[in-house]
């Protein structure tokens, strides 16, 4: 049997599978959306990252602490217009929660690695503990 035997038969096989997959693809159609379900729906998501804030136990402590229940909470955001949403929702995004915390540690870690190296090949010296050659 040669080496090349089921090069044809297979060539066949991922022909007929290409066709069918080309053929019996759903269409897909672009359209233009109106403004108002872009809005509705982004919206909803703005209501629904602030009904999940609520459930957190931090921020119910905090209410509780202005008596103010859950619930009150939540009818209140419910009530809110959508710019009201959207004023809130730019208020809470620029609102500082520990999320740069992490970009602030590896910024401090590729700079000390990157002294580490040019210590090490002796372009600074700012490590006492990197042995010079």
């Amino acid at each position: 049997m040669r080496s090349g035997s089921c090069t044809k038969p297979l060539s066949v096989l991922m022909l007929v599978v290409l066709c069918f997959t080309v053929v019996f693809a759903p269409a897909v159609h672009a359209s233009m959306l109106p403004t108002g379900t872009v809005l509705e729906n982004d919206a909803d998501e703005i209501r629904s990252r602030i009904h999940d804030m609520l459930g957190a136990e931090e921020v119910q402590n905090a209410l509780g602490k202005r008596g103010i229940s859950e619930s009150e909470a939540r009818a209140r955001v419910d009530a809110l217009t959508e710019s009201q949403l959207r004023a809130l929702a730019g208020h809470m995004d620029s609102q500082p929660s520990g999320e740069g915390v992490g970009a602030v540690v590896g910024a401090v870690v590729f700079i000390f690695i990157v002294l580490l190296i040019t210590d090490i090949v002796g372009l600074t010296n700012v490590f006492p503990f990197v042995v010079k050659q």
